[in-house]
């Protein structure tokens, strides 16, 4: 599977659009490369990207906080 279809089919989770993080329309015409300004779905691009190119989970948790820490202002 590519990037593309792993992100797709967790955007497809239907929690996702209960609470609010993204709409029907908006999973349709999301590409991976596409930012969303939603943290939550860039935390779920950094796991994929990292678990298709084969990284460790260590570096991948590292990636996660420190996309976190950058866009909180932390």
């Amino acid at each position: 599977m590519t990037k593309d279809e792993f992100y797709k089919n967790y955007l497809e989770d239907p929690l996702l659009i209960e609470k609010n993080y993204i709409t029907p329309e908006k999973i349709q015409q999301l590409k991976f490369h596409q930012s969303t300004g939603v943290k939550l779905l860039e935390i779920i691009k950094i796991a994929v990207d990292g678990c298709i190119d084969g990284e460790s989970e260590a570096i991948i948790a590292r990636k996660m906080n420190q996309n976190l820490n950058k866009e909180s202002g932390l």
